[in-house]
This record gives structure tokens, C-alpha cells and sequence, in this order.
């Protein structure tokens, strides 16, 4: 369990391996907070805090599907540690360049 943050959104809930927590006000972000557990194994680090930071983007859904296994998205795998193909397309599509 998460405890001594300082965080409301984050202190009292559960947290396996990362946990993003979000803010925001109408469509917009206002803050975002990250958690990443202190039992998560060293080969896990990159692609987990890689996870929760395009979580706290706000694309904060995972999927499980065979098509997603390489992917920033997977429910399945923590591996992936650069985005790519249709996780670089998902992230450009919400964030386009100005």
C-alpha cells in the first residue's frame, strides 16, 4: 500500500509494480503523479516508468491482446522501453505538433 506521499489521490491505494494518478480540469491535465514500487525488478525500471509516464499523459488504458505484446499498452508484458509504431502514432495523435 502507498503511504506518506503527501498525495491524496496516491497514499492508501494498492500498487503491484507502478500507479499513475491524475488531475485534471475539464480536458486538461493539471497534475499527475507517479508511483513505482520498490519490489519492482531492475529490468522492468525503464519500461515501467516509460508506462506510467504515458499514462499520466492520459492514455492510461492498458490492453490485453496478442496484437498489443510489444507494446506500451500490453497488460501482459513490461518490456518495452521505446515507443513505436501505433504507440508513437496513439501519443502524436493527442499531443500533434503545433
Amino acid at each position: 500500500m502507498i503511504a506518506g506521499t503527501g498525495n491524496t489521490e496516491l497514499d492508501g491505494s494498492d500498487i503491484s509494480i507502478g500507479r499513475v494518478s491524475l488531475r485534471s480540469r475539464g480536458v486538461d491535465i493539471t497534475a499527475a503523479a507517479i508511483a513505482i514500487s520498490r519490489d519492482i525488478r531492475r529490468r522492468e525500471i525503464a519500461s515501467v516508468i516509460l508506462e506510467e509516464l504515458v499514462q499520466s499523459l492520459g492514455l492510461h488504458t492498458d490492453i490485453a491482446s496478442p496484437a498489443y505484446r510489444r507494446s506500451i499498452f500490453s497488460e501482459e508484458s513490461n518490456s518495452v522501453t521505446r515507443l513505436n509504431g501505433q504507440d508513437l502514432t496513439a501519443l502524436r495523435r493527442h499531443y500533434p505538433s503545433p
